[in-house]
């Protein structure tokens, strides 16, 4: 049995390790095509737009990971499957508002905001909302099989979304003929994709029942999180505004390059929490103090591999990048090793946030992060108009590990253990280390392969990497 339920556990890790291989292969291999049709221009625009629809999914939040993180494990039968439909339906219909009222507004908002726009910005603008009110049920989706632990089916939604969204652009750039709309019209095309197959997924797992329960429910945890969510949303998409505003749209278009590889990082994390946070959320729901110190152990492994690509990426971006871009990105590379720093602060506070999720700590949650959010903005407009690129970056690192440190102290005063955060700090910071050393010292090719080859070596000795790990199941 203990075999078995090992076995699961590296199962499950590879589904949903391969939607980010997929992903990643995917955006990586779209990166040449892409900047070989458009400018960076082109790409700013896409940022600027995108980012300016991203409001709607903070002010219309039911707060899905807040309610089915506190409550999923708790129900069981028809109660869970009420549960479910009750968080995609009105999740829906809160967006739904929202996006027409943008919708209409639009004419207005968009001249003010948008730095040097023309006519044509208005249907990017609703596109980008029409795919945004379609991810609803996507991440809902998501989500759920995440706990319910179907990773294969979690999978198919997951690469589902970046092969379409490739294969669009690309047919809209190569067949079509088009130019800026491509980028609009791949992620619609996923959208409509992967809501088609995740709702065939969770058809059995929903009960069409409008509950005033779980309505009361969402009231009461859900809807608290709309303040967090909507400046943790403004904060995120502020570097991007204050970018094109003190700048201009091809710096955005530089800029909003990096972060393409900064999401190419995330992917790894988000593979390795889909698996950890179940466990996570279910040792903590049951205070199971074997399985929490097992989660801190995998914890510590997964530091370890996390530190070993960001030793490659801070000696090797820049070739990268000249590489996939053809030249035209190259100032985007000194900024994608420090975007990997961000995999080691979602790793530190990861746990205590799943932690704080099962004790219901709405309220803290909303105040810390709403606090937090209101000094990133700050620090990031500070930083984007001193600065420029560079700055926005820092400011955005410094805002997240302000969060992520909120997360920690309250957690740890409530009773949380600690879960490695020295081991997790120590590992970014000889990653941050080794990237200023490259730019310093200039390394010719053949030192930095074998620096990266070295430094590899000791990283997976001091993490344990070369030994075995077994299950996280009871």
């Amino acid at each position: 049995m203990l075999i078995d339920k090992y076995m699961s556990d590296r199962k499950n890790f590879f589904y949903y390790l391969l939607p980010s291989i997929v992903s990643s292969l995917v955006g990586i291999a779209t990166i040449p095509i892409t900047t070989y049709f458009l400018d960076p221009k082109d790409f700013g625009v896409y940022a600027i737009l995108s980012a300016f629809v991203m409001p709607v999914v903070a002010l219309s939040t039911t707060g899905v990971s807040w309610v089915l993180g506190g409550h999923f494990y708790k129900t069981e039968g028809d109660d869970n499957r009420s549960l479910i439909f009750n968080i995609l339906f009105f999740d829906f219909i809160f967006k739904s508002f929202w996006i027409l009222l943008l919708w209409f507004l639009s004419p207005l908002l968009l001249p003010w905001l948008v730095n040097g726009y023309q006519a044509g910005y208005s249907l990017f603008f609703k596109l980008s909302l029409v795919t945004i009110l379609l991810s609803t049920f996507t991440a809902s989706i998501s989500y759920a099989l995440v706990l319910k632990r179907e990773a294969k089916k979690h999978a198919v939604v997951e690469i589902t979304g970046p092969i379409v969204s490739a294969t669009v652009t690309i047919l809209c750039l190569y067949v079509l003929k088009l130019t800026t709309i491509s980028l609009f019209l791949g992620p619609l095309g996923a959208e409509i994709a992967s809501v088609l197959i995740g709702l065939w997924f969770v058809r059995n797992s929903i009960k069409i029942n409008l509950d005033k329960k779980w309505f009361r429910e969402i009231i009461k945890v859900g809807l608290p999180s709309m303040p967090l969510e909507l400046v943790n949303l403004l904060s995120n998409i502020s570097d991007k505004y204050f970018v094109q505003r003190f700048m201009n749209l091809s710096s955005l278009g530089i800029y909003s390059h990096s972060t393409n590889y900064k999401s190419v990082f995330s992917l790894g994390f988000k593979a390795f929490n889909r698996v950890f946070a179940p466990h996570v959320l279910e040792g903590f729901s049951n205070e199971n103090e074997i399985k929490i110190a097992k989660l801190k152990k995998q914890l510590v492994k997964w530091i370890g591999l996390a530190g070993i690509g960001g030793i490659f990426v801070s000696l090797f971006s820049k070739e990268v990048v000249n590489i996939l871009s053809h030249g035209k990105f190259i100032e985007a590379a000194p900024l994608v090793p420090l975007w990997y720093l961000l995999i080691f602060f979602m790793g530190f506070g990861t746990t205590y946030q799943q932690f704080l999720f099962v004790r219901k700590k709405s309220l803290y949650l909303t105040i810390s992060g709403v606090f937090t959010g209101v000094i990133s903005i700050g620090l990031i407009a500070l930083g984007a108009a001193k600065f420029g690129m560079m700055g926005a970056v820092v400011a955005a690192l410094l805002a997240n590990l302000v969060t992520q440190l909120s997360f920690k102290i309250y957690a740890r005063k409530l009773g949380c253990a600690s879960m490695g955060e020295s081991r997790i700090f120590a590992m970014a910071a000889s990653v941050f280390l080794v990237y200023l050393a490259n730019i310093l010292v200039d390394f010719n090719l053949i030192s930095r392969v074998i620096i990266a080859v070295l430094l590899s070596v000791v990283v997976a000795i001091v993490c344990g990497l070369h030994k075995t790990q077994g299950t996280l199941e009871n």
